[in-house]
């Protein structure tokens, strides 16, 4: 299961109950440990496409071998 922004909150909040139902959990600019405003939690970009498109890039093919 993954989320992006306030579904990847969603995301964390459903999975985090039901571990045993899900392999891959995917958090794409979620606020699952808060309102961060921290610039190392996604270096040179913010909440926007790039940061996602980086996310996804990284986490497809984890879900595809």
């Amino acid at each position: 299961m993954a989320g992006l922004s306030i579904g990847g909150n969603q995301t964390c909040h459903l999975t985090l109950g039901h571990v045993d139902k899900f392999a891959w959990v995917g958090l794409f600019s979620g606020i699952g440990n808060g309102l961060s405003t921290a610039p190392s939690s996604s270096p040179g970009t913010a909440h926007e496409w790039l940061t996602w498109r980086r996310d996804l890039n990284d986490f497809a093919p984890r879900l595809f071998r």
